[in-house]
C-alpha cells in the first residue's frame, strides 16, 4: 500500500546573503495549514522521521522568545506548528543594518501559524521576534553529510 502524499503549493522565501549572514541559495519553504493533527503525536507521524531527526518540542511565549539570531551551518531545520503563531525574522544578524544602501529592509519577516510546516535551509539566520496564543512547535533536523532530503516528506493517513 502506498503512502499518499499531500500536494500543496508551498510559499518560497529566497533569503540573500548579507555581510554577516551566509543564508542559503535554497529558499525558506512554508506549507500553510498542512498539519491536520496538531498534537505532538500527529506532528511526529506527519513527518517521515526516517530522514529527519526529532529535535525538540518547544513552547515559546512571554519571556521565552528566541531572540538570538543564529544559523546552523550544515543542518536544515523543519518545524511543525501545533498552536499559536510566531513571527520570524530571517536572513539578518544583529551585526547587519536594518536597511540596505537603497533603503530596503534587510531580512524577511514571516508569520508561522498553527498547522503550518516550514523548512529553514542550512545557513539561514533566523529567530522568533514575537509570539501569540501559546506558540508551540516541534522541530526536526536533517541528517549530517547530505544523507537526508532537503524537504521533509509530509504524509496523510
Amino acid at each position: 500500500m502506498s503512502n499518499p502524499r499531500l500536494q500543496v503549493t508551498p510559499e518560497l522565501y529566497p533569503i540573500p546573503p548579507t555581510r554577516h549572514s551566509p543564508n542559503s541559495p535554497f529558499p525558506v519553504i512554508v506549507y500553510r495549514g498542512v498539519l491536520l493533527d496538531r498534537t505532538p503525536t500527529g506532528a511526529l507521524e506527519a513527518i517521515e522521521t526516517s530522514e529527519w531527526v526529532h529535535g525538540g518540542h518547544w513552547k515559546i511565549g512571554g519571556e521565552k522568545v528566541a531572540a538570538t539570531p543564529h544559523y546552523h551551518g550544515t543542518t536544515h531545520e523543519a518545524y511543525t506548528v501545533l498552536r499559536g503563531s510566531g513571527t520570524y525574522l530571517l536572513g539578518r544578524s544583529t551585526l547587519d543594518p536594518e536597511t540596505d544602501w537603497n533603503g530596503n529592509p534587510v531580512g524577511v519577516k514571516f508569520v508561522a501559524r498553527a498547522g503550518d510546516v516550514f523548512v529553514f535551509p542550512a545557513g539561514v539566520t533566523h529567530y522568533v521576534t514575537e509570539t501569540e496564543d501559546e506558540y508551540e512547535i516541534i522541530g526536526f533536523y536533517s541528517l549530517v553529510r547530505g544523507k537526508s532530503a532537503f524537504i521533509p516528506r509530509l504524509q496523510t493517513n
